[in-house]
């Protein structure tokens, strides 16, 4: 992969057998925002000054890079919001360099790779994948006392003492897939499997496979014979948006809810290769952090509002590259999100409070950690005293917009805007 360190000098990469690879940004812009993809909702500093925070951090990343169903490639575009916390901490004085592996969804590779990049130095992972592919990653971590930010996954089963997951658990999952049927006032759902199951804790009165032959007419069928007043979708992103295709194909008039691999980039693709409409109506659960926050005009707003700033600013610097090294950085920056910028910046929040770059340190200090938008996070508050960070509170029902909000550069490529749903009546 190609190495590119901040502040844009080249040094040699990393030869190492599970594709590594060494990115970075630093801050020479300020404040400043080019306006290249509309105006912020509010004026809020983009740099990030944390206060104890060693000059220099080397955090390792880790994803998956690939197409179609591989496990967990579906966040790796989503992963790029890392780069725009690197520039804003930059800007604060703090350089932070990424040292990158591909793990390519496969458990021995993922393991190699937290022992790679554990030789390579780094002070913390964020392991910007997700699936039971990472728990032997997670495995080696805990061997090697290595701390570890996880936005995407959602089990806390195979997490070691120094190991968190920063985004809706499993069970929070549950309990906001619930609330998005409750907004609709829905009662007897139909599931359509796409390889991902039920949901534990939903009580479905009929279920779907999304394989099936002649899909319309049978799920057309099932949600006449069984009552149904909704649909829950299950599965990976690409299948998760064949089966969505599927279903307003089928002229399915009912809500119609994802499971959370909706909030992905590779979701709304998947629907725009199956020639499905993004303007339908869906529903998914997660945290309030997408690009429709920033118009709020509270604190939550002004953070996710300098983020927002961020993705412009970055996405204008031309030779500024994703996470792989190999597109711009422009490329990425319609699917770049909260979760990752802000597994960074609590990696550097720990960094600071343990007032060293050692990775057992790091991981000390980062246990009980509470940081919220004073200590950077442009999402939602955490609380580190749990292993699942995300408070309860910080995950809803969502609705979906295809609506351009004019936040994000200009770009051909089309992404859903996910936002907090309101109840029916």
């Amino acid at each position: 992969m190609r190495a590119r360190p901040p502040g844009g000098r080249r040094a040699a990469a990393l030869v190492l057998a599970v594709a590594l690879g060494v990115s970075g940004c630093s801050g020479d812009r300020g404040g400043q925002d080019d306006g290249s993809g509309g105006t912020p909702a509010h004026p809020t500093e983009l740099a990030l000054r944390i206060s104890g925070v060693p000059s220099h951090l080397n955090i390792g990343v880790i994803v998956s890079l690939g197409s179609g169903e591989l496990e967990g490639s579906q966040w790796a575009d989503n992963a790029n919001g890392a780069e725009v916390a690197a520039y804003r901490l930059g800007l604060g004085g703090t350089e932070v360099e990424f040292t990158t592996v591909d793990d390519r969804g496969d458990s021995a590779e993922a393991a190699d790779a937290v022992q790679a990049l554990s030789d390579a130095g780094v002070m913390g992972i964020v392991m910007a994948t997700s699936g039971n592919h990472i728990d032997a990653a997670l495995a080696k971590a805990d061997e090697l006392d290595m701390p570890v930010i996880a936005p995407y996954e959602q089990s806390t089963d195979s997490l070691g003492a120094d190991a968190w997951i920063t985004g809706p658990s499993a069970g929070q999952t549950r309990r906001g897939l619930g609330d998005a049927l409750a907004s609709q006032s829905a009662t007897s759902p139909l599931l359509v499997d796409a390889g991902g199951g039920g949901v534990d804790g939903i009580a479905y009165v009929d279920s779907v496979d999304a394989s099936a032959e002649d899909f319309a007419s049978t799920v057309e069928g099932r949600i006449e014979s069984s009552g149904a007043d909704s649909v829950v979708v299950s599965g990976q992103a690409s299948r998760l948006g064949t089966a969505v295709a599927g279903l307003q194909n089928a002229g399915v008039t009912v809500p119609i809810i994802c499971t959370p691999d909706a909030l992905s980039s590779r979701f709304s693709q998947s629907l725009v290769d199956s020639g499905a409409s993004l303007s339908a109506p869906l529903l998914s659960a997660g945290a309030d952090t997408g690009d429709a926050a920033a118009l709020t005009s509270d604190a939550d707003g002004d953070a996710v509002s300098a983020y927002l700033s961020g993705v412009r600013v970055v996405a204008s610097q031309p030779d500024t590259k994703d996470l792989s090294g190999e597109r711009s950085f422009n490329e990425v920056s319609q699917a770049a999100d909260v979760a990752s910028h802000d597994a960074v910046v609590v990696l550097a929040d720990a960094a600071a409070a343990a007032g060293s770059t050692k990775p057992g340190k790091v991981a000390e200090a980062m246990n009980g950690l509470r940081p919220d938008h004073g200590a950077g996070l442009a999402g939602a508050a955490l609380d580190l005293g749990n292993h699942a960070g995300l408070p309860d509170a910080s995950v809803h029902a969502l609705s979906a917009t295809s609506q351009d909000l004019g936040l994000r550069p200009d770009s051909a490529t089309r992404n859903l805007v996910w936002f907090r749903t309101t109840t029916n009546g």
